[in-house]
C-alpha cells in the first residue's frame, strides 16, 4: 500500500517558535521602516506568509511592492534578531513536544515527508537547526518561493513528487493555524491540527483532528 505524503508547517507545528518569530518580525519593521505592527490585525492580511505580509505592508505604506534588495535586507535583519533572541534565551527555540522524534520515526519507516512554511527560507532553516532538524534533501517550500500559502504548499508537493518519483494517493498536512486549515480545505488535503499552546482556535474552526503534540507516536502512525 502506498504511504501518504506527510507535509509539515514549522512554527507552532515542529518548533515552538511562534512568539519569538512574531516578535522578531514586528521588530524588523520597527527597526528598518519605523512601522509599528504591534496592534496589527493579522486577519486583515490576504496572504499570511512573510512575503505576503511584507508585500501588503509596502503597498499600504509606500504604494508599491518591496524591491529585491529590500526583501534581502528584511530577511537579514529578521535572522539577526532571531540569533540575538537565541543567545539571550535558547529556550525560546524549543521543539513542539516529540515533533523531531516523530519526524525521525517517519523517516525510519520510509514515509515521504515535505515541509511547507509561510516563513522565509533563511529564518525557517535557522529555527529547524535549533531543534536538531537538517533538511538533507527534504522537499521544502517557503516564502522565498511565493507569497501564497497555497502555492507554497503546491511547490512542496510537486518537489516531493519529483523526489519520490510518485503521485501520492493521500496527502496529510500537519499545521497549527487558521491559514493552514483554510489552505488544506481549498486544496482538498487532509489536515491534522497541532494546538501546542492549547488556544482552542482550531477546535472552534471545526478542524476535525487536533492534537496537542507528538507525544504518542504510535497513535499518530496509526492515524496516518
Amino acid at each position: 500500500m502506498m504511504k501518504p505524503l506527510i507535509v509539515f508547517d514549522i512554527d507552532g507545528t515542529i518548533t515552538n517558535t511562534t512568539q519569538v518569530d512574531d516578535f522578531c518580525f514586528i521588530q524588523t519593521y520597527k527597526d528598518l521602516y519605523r512601522i509599528n505592527l504591534e496592534q496589527a490585525d493579522w486577519n486583515e492580511f490576504k496572504h499570511f506568509t512573510d512575503l505576503g505580509i511584507s508585500n501588503q505592508i509596502f503597498q499600504d505604506n509606500f504604494k508599491r511592492l518591496p524591491e529585491g534588495r529590500e526583501i534581502d535586507s528584511i530577511k537579514y535583519h529578521f535572522l539577526k534578531l532571531l540569533k540575538i533572541q537565541f543567545n539571550k534565551d535558547p529556550g525560546k527555540f524549543s521543539e513542539v513536544t516529540k515533533a523531531v522524534s516523530f519526524i525521525n520515526d517517519l523517516c525510519r519507516r520510509n514515509y515521504p515527508i515535505a515541509i511547507a512554511t509561510g516563513g522565509w527560507q533563511e529564518t525557517a532553516i535557522y529555527k529547524l537547526e535549533k531543534v536538531g532538524i537538517e533538511l538533507n534533501g527534504i522537499p521544502f517550500a517557503n516564502s522565498n518561493h511565493h507569497y501564497s500559502r497555497q502555492k507554497i504548499t503546491e511547490i512542496a508537493i510537486h518537489s516531493a513528487k519529483e523526489k519520490y518519483a510518485t503521485d501520492f494517493g493521500q496527502i496529510i498536512y500537519f499545521g497549527d493555524g487558521k491559514w493552514d486549515l483554510l489552505t488544506c480545505q481549498e486544496m482538498g488535503i487532509k489536515f491534522v491540527g497541532v494546538d501546542f499552546q492549547q488556544n482552542g482556535e482550531l477546535k472552534e474552526l471545526r478542524a476535525g483532528i487536533v492534537i496537542k503534540d507528538f507525544e504518542n507516536t504510535r497513535e499518530l502512525i496509526n492515524l496516518i
